[in-house]
């Protein structure tokens, strides 16, 4: 029930170690990549929140957005990791994301592969937009 009200994440994964920073974040003076990580978590409303995280999982910077659609994307059929993965596309303070989730684990990868952009629609997107098509 207190999930449906929106106070608790519907769902919630953190960045691959190997996938570059959302680009609202940068690292801590002093930090190394290796030294942080991020958590992704989606609201049944449709909000999405990314909490940069130490290595001790202390809070660093917390950034909420908005899902730009309803239901996440999916590459036509044709290109390969098509069956593999779904994609949602963020807004978060003025730029987009494209979150990539390819694994059955708790997991997320970021999207700057133009020909992946490109083919959910998406080449247009250095604007951010709220809205939920």
């Amino acid at each position: 029930m207190l999930a449906s009200c929106g106070l608790f994440p519907e769902a919630s994964f953190y960045l691959l170690p190997e996938s570059r920073l959302p680009k609202c974040f940068s690292l801590p003076a002093g930090s190394s990549r290796e030294a942080v990580t991020v958590r992704l978590n989606y609201y049944s409303d449709g909000r999405a929140e990314l909490i940069l995280l130490d290595k001790e999982e202390n809070k660093i910077k917390v950034v909420n957005g908005q899902m730009v659609y309803q239901a996440p994307l999916h590459l036509p059929a044709w290109m390969e990791h098509s069956a593999e993965c779904e994609y949602e596309l963020v807004a978060l303070d003025g730029m987009r994301e494209l979150i990539e989730h390819c694994e059955k684990a708790p997991s997320f990868h970021l999207s700057d592969d133009p020909a992946v952009w490109k083919a959910l629609g998406l080449e247009e997107a250095s604007q951010a937009s709220t809205v939920r098509k």
